[in-house]
């Protein structure tokens, strides 16, 4: 099983859903949360969630710009260092804010995704959450 980023509250509708890409025919797009995962293999160096969808480059996950407490998530070819506090197996949280809540905005899968890092929220329905990384799911060649 690939390994892959899912929502983990309890009792929402966006339990299970996975991490994905909103425009996987171009270089990145929106961070949705989605019943399928476009996610590959993922990779945690020097605080970025780099993951690879397909192309021979990894895209990276970013928090955009925004003067809400709430900040667009996006995939991005270009590495930003220092970003997250990410590995297998453990929930995600943003390193300058301290956040490890999100939000899942719409009113069905896909949702569109958000770091919440105070009490804004987007106009219409979202759902508060966490995200948490699978156990690796690739078996290394020699290993049980």
């Amino acid at each position: 099983t690939p390994p892959n980023i899912t929502a983990i509250t309890p009792g929402t509708d966006v339990t299970g859903l996975y991490v994905s890409d909103s425009d996987t025919s171009a270089a990145g797009g929106a961070a949705i949360l989605s019943t399928d995962t476009t996610i590959g293999r993922l990779e945690f160096n020097s605080g970025t969630i780099a993951a690879y969808m397909g192309y021979c480059s990894p895209f990276y996950l970013q928090i955009g710009d925004s003067d809400k407490s709430y900040k667009p998530l996006t995939w991005d070819f270009t590495e930003v260092d220092n970003v997250w506090d990410a590995d297998f197996d453990e929930i995600i949280t943003a390193k300058t804010s301290g956040s490890s809540e999100f939000l899942a905005c719409g009113s069905t899968a896909p949702y569109t995704l958000y770091l919440q890092t105070g009490t804004d929220n987007p106009a219409g329905s979202c759902v508060t959450t966490q995200l948490k990384v699978s156990k690796n799911g690739l078996k290394l060649a020699g290993t049980k």
